[in-house]
């Protein structure tokens, strides 16, 4: 009877404990998709800024479509890695549903007009996804693109040129930027990343007929800018398209000698594909 006794009090008391453990068991810890500012801080000590906690502020606004762009057009200092939480929050095309993960594994145009939408509420969902176990599962988390199979349509369908630099009536230095089509296409959006090497003052952007969405210059030396609305018009194989120009807020210190362009990225969209098409162009160009 005693043993009866004691048998059942053992196992109320490991009921007890399941239950306390499954009523006060710690959620798993998920991030707002396209949260990614303000980043840096390395919580968990392991000399990364990566990892779900360590940015974002449960917020959607313009830092976030700036940090966005940044990363896209590979700025230094802003490329994020593959397989991290960080790049799976930027990663907002497609868009998540009641049943599937959003994302493809990809940082492009998409992403930047997915998350604009929801900066600017015309999309009003806020979904939120659970962190990945990246460092113990790499192959299940940073897999190939979702039925893609592939990082990029390789086909090359545009490329980017500069032409000579020359300085203004006002005195500033002024390189024009061209996107030259590879083949007929209607881009659907495009996004650069570019800035002098050797010269390190505030850039502007004058833009041409093709207004873009988002410009961002607050980083000494770099540019990035984004169209993130479709062409009017389809572009024909070898059309040439004057997309503006970078420019320097100020006249050249005049120890400038050579000045170089360094484009740091090209990320091109087409209407009617979700995946971004080849862009050719060169990392550096001399313009003066």
């Amino acid at each position: 009877m005693v043993k009866r006794a004691l048998s059942l009090l053992c196992g109320l008391c490991l009921l007890f404990v399941c239950v306390q453990g499954s009523l006060f068991a710690q959620p798993p810890p998920t991030y707002l998709v396209g949260d990614c500012f303000p980043w840096g801080t390395d919580a968990d000590g392991d000399l990364t800024s990566w990892d779900v906690g360590e940015f974002g502020d449960n917020a959607l606004n313009n830092l976030d479509l700036i940090y966005l762009l940044r990363a896209v057009t590979k700025v230094p200092g802003y490329v994020v890695p593959f397989c991290s939480d960080i790049f799976d929050a930027m990663d907002s095309f497609p868009v998540d549903t009641e049943t599937q993960r959003g994302g493809n594994r990809i940082l492009d145009n998409l992403d930047l007009i997915s998350t604009l939408r929801r900066v600017t509420n015309v999309d009003p969902s806020r979904p939120r996804r659970q962190a990945c176990d990246w460092k113990l599962n790499p192959q299940g988390c940073c897999g190939a693109p979702r039925g893609a199979g592939l990082l990029i349509d390789k086909s090359v369908a545009a490329a980017v040129q500069v032409g000579p630099g020359a300085v203004t009536q006002a005195g500033q230095f002024r390189v024009p930027v061209f996107l030259t089509s590879k083949r007929d296409i209607t881009f659907s959006g495009f996004s650069v990343g570019l800035g002098f090497r050797n010269v390190k003052i505030r850039l502007r952007f004058q833009p041409a007929a093709w207004q873009p969405t988002l410009v961002d210059t607050d980083l000494s030396g770099f540019l990035s800018a984004a169209w993130l609305t479709p062409m009017n018009a389809k572009m024909t194989s070898g059309q040439a398209l004057l997309l503006g120009y970078v420019e320097t807020a100020e006249p050249l210190p005049s120890s400038a000698g050579e000045v170089w362009l360094e484009l740091y990225g090209a990320v091109a969209n087409e209407v009617g594909n979700s995946l971004p098409v080849g862009v050719d162009f060169a990392r550096a160009t001399r313009v003066k």
